[in-house]
């Protein structure tokens, strides 16, 4: 079965709420999905793919998803960067 992790960081918890409904989605296609804040994730082994999610502020995301994403093991690619 395929694994996905949605991680987050939120400073009020709309991102979260987002991440919920991501996480639901998902579900719903029968995928198993894990999700917790960025700065709770030890590591990403085992999971088949990952949603990182953060709010901007003055234009950058989020401290704790700004450095999950520079301490992931191979970068993916954002929807952004396609």
């Amino acid at each position: 079965m395929t694994r996905v992790l949605v991680a987050f960081a939120t400073r009020h918890g709309s991102t979260k709420e987002v991440a919920d409904v991501i996480a639901a989605t998902l579900d719903a296609e029968g995928i198993a999905v894990d999700v917790m804040p960025a700065g709770h994730v030890g590591h990403l082994h085992g999971y088949d793919g990952v949603v990182l999610g953060g709010a901007l502020y003055t234009g950058r995301l989020h401290t704790d998803a700004r450095s999950k994403r520079r301490t992931s093991p191979r970068r993916a690619r954002s929807s952004t960067e396609r």
